[in-house]
């Protein structure tokens, strides 16, 4: 299973905001390109937020790891061993337990851009209110009966949610109101995994089907990148034997960045669309996409290192940043309005660490 991994809820107004944002993904795809003088980017300030662990047997690594971030610069992080918590660097608040609600515990946790935290586990997604833990209605189709275990890719502000739901060796996206209930949705062709790319705040959901785990049609080409909103899938315009990865949507639904894949291996990242092929992303490298924001700045990992491009401009963040001796900025989860940035640092190679960076300088 797969998930990489975002107002009242009813299907009709999320389904009208949804096709409105899905028809802005073709023209604003092919808008970029990278200018002669590609502008400076900004330095950040580091903050840890919450607590640093060390594994006992002083070979492992692990510690916390950041999951997403609001609007307001609240990072969501896990520790190991799947406690979860919120908090700035000033101030940090466990999640209560989920209890019986989910008694098989739960996992990728994200958070809505107003801050309310939701996680997902076996047959049950979860949100937290306050100091209460409230389960999803999950409905059944004729698809797929039941649910099985589920990842969460994201949610917005509306309440609804997308992720995966995994059996065995393959996979169905999933999307719906937290409240209103949630379904698994079905690919248009043939049978595949399932990863997530988030949600817009529209509700259009960014999905890619994957190569199933068993022998099956040797003409379809996999991954092949979709958007999704209560109507259905519609699979990401592609040329011929090329295959593309739906990996992050922006939070207005204007941007939608992935990769593209030769014989199943990712060969260049991409904005993509419902109307016209993928338009590479000049000096992006090889980095695999996490984020994007509304103005195009996209947010991956590459060779173990976090990397950001802006028109043109690919940069190490652990380069630009205020990080002490020996760290690594190896993972990113999320950035928000402000340019602030929920990442994962590794500390000499021993501990992991939850970090939120904030921009210091340069255009953001």
């Amino acid at each position: 299973m797969s998930t990489t991994t975002r107002a009242r809820a009813s299907a009709r107004p999320v389904l009208t905001v949804a096709l409105v944002a899905v028809g802005l993904l073709a023209p604003v795809a092919g808008a970029e390109a990278a200018p002669r003088h590609a502008p400076r980017g900004p330095a950040y300030d580091v903050e840890v937020v919450g607590t640093r662990s060390a594994a006992p047997d002083g070979t492992s690594v692990y510690g916390t790891d950041a999951a997403d971030l609001s609007r307001s610069g609240v990072v969501v992080a896990t520790r190991y061993g799947g406690a979860a918590y919120v908090g700035t660097p000033r101030r940090t608040r466990e999640l209560p337990p989920v209890g019986e609600v989910a008694p098989y515990g739960v996992y990728s946790h994200r958070m809505s851009p107003s801050g309310q935290v939701y996680a997902a586990g076996y047959r049950v997604i979860v949100r937290w209110t306050g100091t209460r833990v409230e389960a999803a209605r999950l409905l059944q189709d004729e698809q797929n009966p039941t649910f099985h275990s589920l990842g969460l890719g994201g949610v917005n502000d509306a309440g609804v949610v997308t992720g995966c739901s995994s059996y065995v060796k393959i996979g169905w996206p999933y999307l719906g109101s937290f409240t209103g209930g949630v379904r698994t949705m079905s690919w248009p062709e043939n049978s595949g995994n399932c990863s997530s790319g988030g949600i817009s705040a529209g509700g259009v959901a960014a999905v890619t089907q994957e190569h199933p785990n068993f022998r099956t049609d040797p003409s379809i080409v996999y991954p092949r990148g979709a958007t999704m909103t209560t109507a259905g899938i519609t699979y990401l315009k592609a040329p011929a034997g090329v295959g593309t990865s739906a990996d992050a949507i922006s939070p207005s639904g204007n941007r939608l960045v992935g990769r593209t894949y030769a014989d199943g291996a990712p060969t260049g990242v991409a904005w993509l669309s419902t109307g016209r092929d993928p338009v590479p992303l000049p000096g992006a490298g090889t980095m695999a996409p996490k984020a994007v924001t509304n103005a195009g700045v996209v947010l991956g990992v590459d060779d173990g290192r976090v990397w950001s491009w802006d028109h043109g401009r690919r940069t190490d963040l652990t380069s630009v940043s205020r990080l002490p001796r020996g760290w690594v900025l190896t993972d990113v989860a999320s950035i928000n309005d402000k340019g602030q940035i929920a990442a994962t640092a590794t500390v000499r190679g021993r501990e992991k660490v939850a970090v939120r960076l904030s921009p210091v300088h340069g255009r953001r």
